[in-house]
């Protein structure tokens, strides 16, 4: 789902010469390529849409113009659109006379120290010269399809939109307001104070500010405000007045980013070669943006610049302001991580969400160790979990544990708790008598130092630890039962994940003997048929969603079935979601004909194969490097060795033997 918004600014529209109509069918064309496939579209126009603020040039031009486009990108790219307005300097009427005497006179008054205090009155009497655009800008606003006001004041409206449940707020400044014929930069002033508070208080989840003037046009004092207000309010901020594209990143010191973009004049009344357009894209449902500049060649509109599809990281924008439990890069990485070695034919860079598939567990009754046999989903147990219950998930070796904490990690976030992570080889004999010390550390990993303090202070019932190779845990019975106990007084919730072959032992010391907690024991089973059909479906349909037919979809996952029945029904490797995947690889490349002659080996060479294909190595030159990870190999059976400078040196003498560089 894309927003498109095409950014304008500096139109000029005149009563003599504009230029830019006879360039309005091209134009036009331009902006129905970039939006085409966009789910809606909204044009912010930052300001000067005439040239002298006179009501014909509004009436006369851009009138028509606006009509025009608005109704191009509704014909011929079946897309609504909504435009929004901000007046610039030349939107101002200064025509009559004895008016602008008074309103000089009201400005001389003003100053640095007074700005921040004028009141609504002298604030409306100063912007009067913007009448004209007033009356032009309210037939559009008011016939908006999607865009409402959820805030007006004289110099500060602030609009919002909802799609897919994500809300765009768009702040309309009035920097304007007191520009004068012979305005000079540093001289201007805005009133922040009077709005900075308020504004904010309508932020969503992506956050635009439309401005006519850079912000070096107000004087330094007022300046700084300024600059504050609008980060603090923005994650993209769009502006014109000086008639050249730029675009540049800022990073607060809270590691807040906000992007400047300013816009070409679309009609420079002096150079009529000089025409450009601002284009940016969101996908609101894969949190990305795009940003564009489309400049007149002489011929049409051509894409000058543009930047490569960003993610949009919360903990970076506005939204993620002063929420200092959004995971830190490192973590959101590692959640992120679909630590998946294969390659799909259809998708470049694999996501978590793409084949992932919940194992059933079954749950143990770990003091009479046996196996209840009904087959459980992990989302229905975390989601009736009780505070003070906790829960061990145990599986071998390729089961997918992390894989599995690290997506109830994330589910655990999008739920509103607070979870942290750590590995049970940190779980040190020092740790027992440290906690404060351990959970801080662990806090900082996976959030930021600055989140210590409040995490600490946050309610019980918010926290969870999750603990992943429990089994890596060099601490005895006794005082892994100690370190839960005491755990157990952090944390609402406590989810460990460690290896099958430590149930008995990890299960009966980690019991709780003074009912302070309750204790669940699962085991990850084996991908059965409901699980892989899922999987299977998942992988066909991956890259052909929206082209792939039902009785298609039917057909080939017939195909793939009939293949896998009698790999899974004699291999020796278990059916863990990695082997299916294996197979599926080697299916999809036409030979899965060797997996029934092998336990291991065969599942490897197709990793292997896969990443070799993505250097893209002559056949020949993969020859030589399987000669060479044979003898290797052999190498290190026959010798037994470990030794990394027997490898070395050994190597260094294969690679002479077989003349390999």
């Amino acid at each position: 789902m894309i927003l498109s918004i095409i950014h304008l600014t500096d139109l000029h529209f005149n009563l003599y010469s504009n230029p830019i109509l006879e360039k309005t069918e091209k134009l036009c064309s331009s902006i129905i390529s970039q939006v085409r496939g966009s789910e809606f579209v909204i044009f912010c126009i930052s300001g000067d849409i005439a040239n002298t603020g006179h009501s014909e040039e509004y009436d006369n031009h851009a009138r028509g113009f606006f009509d025009n486009i608005k109704e191009l990108v509704k014909s011929e790219a079946g897309i609504e659109c909504d435009i929004i307005f901000i007046p610039g300097n030349h939107d101002c009427d200064f025509s009559n006379k004895g008016f602008i005497k008074t309103r000089e006179l009201l400005i001389s008054t003003i100053n640095s120290n007074t700005v921040n205090n004028l009141d609504h009155h002298t604030i409306s009497e100063i912007k009067k010269i913007q009448n004209n655009f007033e009356k032009f800008k309210e037939a559009y606003h008011d016939s908006w399809i999607k865009c409402e006001t959820q805030y007006t004041s004289p110099l500060v409206d602030s609009i919002s939109l909802t799609l897919n449940d994500k809300k765009i707020t768009i702040n309309l400044i009035n920097s304007s307001w007191i520009s004068q014929i012979d305005e000079k930069p540093g001289q201007m002033f805005y009133p922040v104070k009077e709005y900075s508070d308020t504004i904010s208080d309508y932020s969503g989840d992506i956050n635009i500010s439309l401005i006519h003037h850079p912000d070096h046009w107000l004087h330094p004092d007022n300046r700084r405000e300024m600059r504050d207000m609008l980060e603090n309010v923005s994650d993209f901020i769009l502006s014109g007045h000086e008639h050249v594209t730029s675009n540049f990143l800022v990073t607060n010191w809270d590691k807040k980013q906000i992007q400047f973009i300013e816009g070409t004049s679309l009609q420079d009344i002096y150079d009529s070669k000089v025409s450009g357009y601002n284009v940016l894209h969101f996908n609101i449902i894969d949190q990305t943006y795009q940003i564009k500049n489309c400049s007149w060649n002489l011929e049409y509109y051509d894409v000058s610049r543009s930047t490569k599809w960003v993610t949009l990281l919360p903990n970076q924008m506005l939204k993620g302001k002063g929420n200092l439990f959004l995971p830190s890069e490192t973590y959101q990485s590692f959640i992120n991580d679909n630590r998946l070695p294969i390659s799909h034919p259809r998708k470049a860079e694999l996501e978590m969400n793409d084949l992932y598939i919940f194992p059933h567990v079954e749950e143990v009754d770990f003091e009479n160790d046996e196996k209840k046999t009904e087959l459980l989903e992990i989302p229905t147990i975390i989601k009736d979990l009780l505070p003070g219950t906790h829960l061990m998930f145990l599986g071998d070796k390729d089961s997918g544990k992390t894989t599995l904490s690290q997506v109830l990690f994330k589910n655990f976030i999008e739920e509103g708790n607070k979870p942290v992570m750590t590995q049970g080889i940190s779980v040190v004999p020092s740790v027992i008598n440290q906690l404060d010390t351990f959970f801080d550390k662990v806090i900082t990993e996976t959030y930021s130092s600055e989140s210590v303090e409040l995490y600490n202070q946050l309610p019980k019932s918010e926290k969870v630890l999750i603990i992943d190779n429990w089994h890596e845990c060099k601490l005895n019975q006794k005082y892994k039962s100690v370190f839960l106990s005491r755990a157990n007084n952090y944390f609402t919730n406590i989810i460990i994940f460690s290896l099958s072959s430590n149930r008995v032992n990890d299960t009966i010391g980690l019991t709780s003997f003074d009912d302070k907690y309750k204790l669940r024991v699962f085991e990850i089973q084996e991908f059965g048929y409901v699980k892989r059909d899922l999987m299977v479906e998942k992988w066909i349909l991956l890259g052909q969603e929206e082209t792939l037919t039902e009785e298609e979809l039917i057909i080939k996952k017939d195909r793939v079935e009939r293949i896998l029945d009698p790999l899974l029904g004699k291999s020796f490797v278990p059916r863990y979601p990695i082997y299916l995947l294996v197979i599926l690889k080697a299916i999809e490349s036409g030979n899965p004909h060797n997996f029934d002659k092998s336990s291991n080996g065969y599942y490897y060479e197709v990793l292997i194969k896969d990443l070799l294909g993505t250097i893209q190595l002559a056949n020949n030159e993969t020859d030589k490097l399987y000669n060479y990870l044979t003898e290797l190999a052999y190498n290190f059976y026959q010798s037994k060795t470990k030794s990394m400078m027997l490898v070395w040196m050994y190597g260094h003498k294969l690679v002479k033997s077989l003349s390999y560089k």
